[in-house]
């Protein structure tokens, strides 16, 4: 059988049957299609994901910070009272919390020294440490004793930017 006679019989095969040649046809341009809409969607998520990164300040990043990992000692967290099981399980949790950032706060181990700092700069795509310190502290009237914390925040950020009431964040 030669070439020629092969494809008069496939021509004449798909002109008698028109009606399975153009479902064919159809399903592969469909088929075409949806796979180029496929990887069209695909790397339209991509972009979009990609352009909301590189546009929040929040996102790009990194905190390092520290506490104590150790568990209190019994004796911290004794809860002498009558009191229901779950009132004694929260106020245990809030001793357990209070006793940790008490903890942190006092170890000098979880202090980053400069040396950390310039080993951070040198990771590639690093563009920029900046410190922003938290420290809790008590305030002591005659009255009642409080507790709270102090912070310090990066000036640069675009997100403090937007929240500054008075004054100017370029100093």
């Amino acid at each position: 059988m030669r070439t020629s006679d092969v494809l008069r019989m496939a021509v004449h095969n798909l002109w008698h049957r028109r009606t399975r040649t153009l479902l064919n046809l159809n399903g592969i341009v469909t088929g075409c299609i949806v796979l180029l809409m496929t990887v069209g969607g695909a790397a339209g998520v991509r972009a979009a994901i990609h352009a909301l990164f590189d546009s929040s300040d929040f996102a790009r990043q990194i905190y390092i910070y520290g506490g104590a990992q150790e568990e209190p000692p019994e004796s911290e967290i004794v809860v002498n009272a009558e009191i229901s099981d779950a009132r004694r399980k929260r106020i245990r949790a809030a001793l357990i919390g209070q006793w940790k950032q008490d903890r942190y706060a006092e170890d000098s181990r979880n202090e980053i020294t400069p040396q950390d700092l310039d080993l951070i700069r040198e990771i590639p795509h690093v563009l920029a440490v900046i410190l922003e310190a938290t420290t809790s502290c008590v305030i002591k009237t005659d009255a009642e004793t409080l507790r709270s914390g102090i912070a310090g925040f990066n000036i640069h950020s675009a997100t403090l930017k937007k929240s500054l009431v008075v004054g100017a964040g370029d100093r």
